[in-house]
């Protein structure tokens, strides 16, 4: 009986080869998404952040604030605009009711933006 010499053949090489390949460009493909996703995750985190910053910085001015403004900073578009609520208030309250609308925008894309609505009660202004 003649000795063989052990070892893998050079197709057997070749094919381990690929499938490492294979399963390399999988992972990479995987792990490229989970970025992509989580950095859109990430925006839309800080939009929100900023609507309700936008919104609190109009609760604080107990609506002294224009009816709309506009803005942009730190790469976000965003609009405030706030237009009476039909509540069902006494005509002599000190209060009024407004919806306030706050949109942030960011990239070109339309499903990048993020809208946030709250109903206010507002002091009036009594001159």
């Amino acid at each position: 009986m003649s000795q063989r010499a052990r070892g893998f053949t050079l197709i057997e090489v070749v094919v381990a080869f690929a499938i490492l390949a294979l399963a390399l460009g999988a992972l990479y493909e995987v792990f490229g998404g989970s970025l992509k996703r989580g950095e859109a995750s990430r925006q839309r985190e800080l939009a929100a952040l900023r609507a309700e910053s936008l919104l609190s910085e109009f609760r604080g001015s107990g609506g002294t604030l224009p009816k709309e403004r506009r803005g942009v900073d730190a790469g976000f578009e965003w609009t405030i605009t706030a237009k009476p609520y039909p509540a069902e208030l006494e005509e002599r309250s000190a209060w009024t009711a407004e919806r306030v609308t706050v949109e942030v925008r960011w990239g070109a894309a339309a499903n990048r933006a993020l809208q946030i609505e709250s109903v206010e009660l507002i002091r009036r202004v009594t001159t």
